[in-house]
């Protein structure tokens, strides 16, 4: 391999560093505001995507367990998220299934399966709790950009390897079928 497609090479493996999934968490910054573009199109397609299960009717209308559900989160959320301009709340969704997910725009979603066999509420703290920890470790950008970074690597790959084989002599219409 000549010096040329070596320093292409090494020069790919350092842009994959370049693209940091190194997020700070809403704890962590100093400011909780949502500035980076990728994000604020996460929570762009996160309302969306709320608004459209909204009226999709998949959400309990139910406003009393809502309320609670809220006071329980309440309780548990950390003081710097109470100053969000888009707090976290919860919704139940219709579905047997034992589960629970967050939204990157601080929806948290329990599955009524859930709250079906939830015994106390410290289970249920429990678990909006561990859903917090996603939202406000902002998990959703972290594995985004991880994707996207995974991806332009992969692309990089692939032309470096279409480059170390034509200097290798390699031809496409030298090629042998199988």
């Amino acid at each position: 391999m000549s010096s040329k497609a070596m320093v292409i090479l090494a020069l790919a493996a350092l842009s994959q560093a370049c693209a940091s999934t190194n997020v700070p968490s809403f704890e962590e910054s100093k400011s909780i505001v949502v500035t980076e573009e990728d994000e604020k199109q996460l929570w762009s397609e996160a309302d969306s995507l709320e608004s459209k299960l909204g009226e999709s009717r998949i959400f309990y209308d139910d406003p009393g367990l809502e309320a609670y559900l809220n006071m329980v989160l309440e309780k548990v959320l950390p003081p710097n998220l109470k100053v969000l301009n888009k707090r976290p709340r919860i919704k139940v969704v219709k579905n047997p299934l034992l589960n629970a997910f967050t939204m990157p725009n601080g929806l948290l979603c329990l599955h009524s399966g859930f709250l079906v066999r939830v015994e106390t509420e410290d289970q249920l703290a429990t678990v909006i709790s561990h859903e917090l920890v996603h939202f406000s470790s902002r998990h959703t950008l972290k594995q985004a950009r991880d994707t996207t970074n995974k991806t332009s690597a992969t692309r990089i790959g692939v032309v470096l390897s279409c480059f170390c084989g034509w200097c290798s002599g390699w031809r496409p219409c030298r090629a042998k079928p199988y």
